[in-house]
């Protein structure tokens, strides 16, 4: 995916400066950025910042890719969000939590209610199945849906919550999803 490669140049084109920066003021010169001197702190606090989020794993991309499974159920992802949960930066550490949402459209060929029903249930099992080391949440379809009507389509969104403590995975070497 297009974004995913774009997302991972910026990141490796960031850390690269930040290393840069640092060595710059590991060695004492001035660095100056729109006629402001950068001070050596503010380049240690960013230094802090990377290192707290290269060590906590799980990270943006790793958790998108994670998602592939959905390419394997009648769904479509329209919304991807990550955030980092009690994330300092005047003191970042491996002690926070992150948080995704994701939600779109279930398809429902049928339209029969009862195939919205297994195919939403089907698809919650699937999530918690692939996040089994996090929380998952998820929107409940209401169960006072009119019976008598058809639902080709309906909307779904879920949460997953890593806690600081919950053991992050190895980097995957998945392939992006085309999602």
């Amino acid at each position: 995916n297009q974004l995913i490669d774009t997302a991972e140049s910026k990141r490796f084109e960031v850390s690269q400066n930040l290393n840069k920066l640092k060595r710059l003021a590991f060695e004492g010169k001035q660095i100056v950025e729109n006629d402001e001197v950068i001070s050596a702190e503010k380049i240690i606090e960013f230094g802090k910042i990377h290192e707290a989020l290269q060590t906590k794993g799980g990270g943006f991309i790793e958790n998108y890719i994670r998602l592939k499974f959905l390419k394997n159920l009648d769904v479509k992802m329209e919304k991807f969000s990550y955030q980092l949960n009690d994330f300092t930066a005047k003191s970042p550490s491996n002690n926070t939590g992150s948080q995704i949402d994701f939600s779109g459209t279930l398809f429902n060929k049928s339209g029969d209610i009862d195939d919205l029903f297994n195919s939403f249930d089907s698809t919650v099992g699937e999530v918690k199945k692939n996040f089994t080391d996090k929380q998952v949440k998820y929107t409940e379809l209401p169960r006072n849906l009119d019976f008598n009507s058809k639902y080709p389509s309906y909307p779904f969104g879920f949460t997953v919550i890593s806690s600081p403590t919950s053991p992050t995975p190895a980097n995957p070497t998945i392939p992006t999803p085309d999602l």
